[in-house]
């Protein structure tokens, strides 16, 4: 059953400058309207879609982006699980409410790590403290699947800072965990500081 649904995006190209990341480089950032994504939507819904991928690069890139969606979602009475990929800074007060009133979630949260030197190294900065709450607030839902994922071996995370990351995660209660080990990526920033880090 969790096949029977499609992918979809909204969305190409990413703003963001993740060091192990190539996805997006030297491609534009560009939305599609509206109006497509609903006639999508519409389209899935019909057809009986069981589940909605969403494979936007940051689902939450843009808040009044996300805003819109989110509510398309719900003024759809989508009745499908609508698996979506957000990063956490990026979560508010708002998009946390609108996720709470959603049919139903899986959401995606790249955390990386809550090192804040393995952040700056890897140019994705956030905040765990603040997010937290609204993370913790989501998992109290039940039409919300919450899935935390982590990269093992990231430059200045020792073998400690990933148990904490790993600590801070567990203490969220999330449905899933996912740890990937560090890849090198060619054309990435990371693939030129492999000597830097060892």
């Amino acid at each position: 059953p969790v096949r029977q649904g499609p992918l979809y995006q909204t969305a190409r190209g990413c703003p963001f400058v993740c060091s192990f990341c190539d996805y997006g480089r030297n491609q534009p950032y560009h939305e599609f309207s509206l109006a497509r994504v609903r006639a999508e939507l519409e389209l899935f819904a019909a057809r009986g879609a069981k589940v909605l991928f969403n494979v936007d690069p940051t689902f939450n890139y843009r808040k009044h982006r996300a805003v819109e969606l989110l509510q398309l979602a719900i003024d759809l009475d989508l009745r499908a699980l609508h698996w979506i990929e957000i990063f956490p800074t990026l979560l508010d007060e708002e998009l946390t409410s609108l996720l709470e009133r959603s049919p139903l979630v899986f959401l995606g949260v790249g955390i990386q790590t809550t090192n804040p030197r393995s952040m700056r190294a890897i140019r994705r900065v956030w905040q765990p403290e603040r997010v937290a709450p609204l993370l913790d607030r989501l998992q109290g839902r039940p039409n919300v699947i919450t899935s935390y994922e982590m990269i093992l071996g990231l430059p200045e995370d020792t073998l400690q800072d990933f148990k904490d990351t790993l600590s801070w995660t567990y203490a969220r209660r999330p449905a899933d965990l996912k740890s990937f080990n560090l890849a090198i990526l060619p054309r990435t920033p990371l693939e030129s500081e492999v000597e830097r880090y060892r």
